[in-house]
């Protein structure tokens, strides 16, 4: 039996982090976020009126601090990838995070129960160097499904991969309209479950 190959992101997706790097964001700061004015995943910097510069900067001190491990796993996931791991999917992870973020996402998982999750695919989005889009990296996965939070992410691997299932999980960040056939509007990891079993 072929193993189906199934890419999820990772913040938002299986980690709520948004909501701690805000907290962390404050704490840093003192500058108090609201999370109803993202909009727009990508370019937090402009929907938080901030500069680009210190947004970046804490995003590097919260990766280097770890607060990703005291962040609060999304409603369902866990249950969804045990039951996608005994009826014999392959999950990788696909995150826009730098590569040197995979350690922390690999402890995280495995704190989780999900050490069967073991690849980590890294595209260095908000680096300056080495930076390659996620439907690039889905394309060379040959994966069929992909799990997501951020709008453009999703396009961008619906584009490339036409015969893809992509789930978007519904978040503030990701209201804009769905033209592509294959992105399907989820809430939930359970929704997924819906879908895939």
């Amino acid at each position: 039996m072929v193993k189906q190959l199934m890419a999820s992101d990772f913040d938002e997706v299986i980690a709520r982090t948004t909501q701690m790097w805000i907290n962390f964001f404050k704490k840093e700061t003192g500058i108090v976020l609201e999370i109803e004015y993202l909009t727009d995943y990508h370019d937090m910097a402009g929907c938080f009126r901030q500069s680009v510069d210190l947004v970046s900067q804490v995003w590097n001190d919260f990766y280097q601090k770890n607060i990703t491990q005291r962040s609060p796993v999304t409603e369902g996931c866990i249950d969804v990838l045990k039951k996608m791991n005994e009826r014999n999917f392959n999950i990788e992870i696909l995150t826009s995070r730098p590569s040197h973020c995979s350690t922390q996402i690999t402890e995280y998982l495995e704190g989780l129960g999900l050490s069967f999750i073991t690849k980590i695919n890294c595209c260095n989005t908000f680096e300056s160097t080495g930076a390659v889009s996620k439907g690039e990296v889905f394309n060379k996965m040959g994966a069929h499904l992909f799990v997501e939070d951020t709008f453009s992410n999703a396009v961008d691997v619906a584009t490339v991969a036409r015969e893809a299932t992509i789930f978007l999980i519904d978040r503030p960040w990701n209201q804009q309209k769905i033209f592509h056939s294959n992105i399907i509007r989820v809430n939930d990891w359970y929704e997924i479950g819906k879908y895939l079993f």
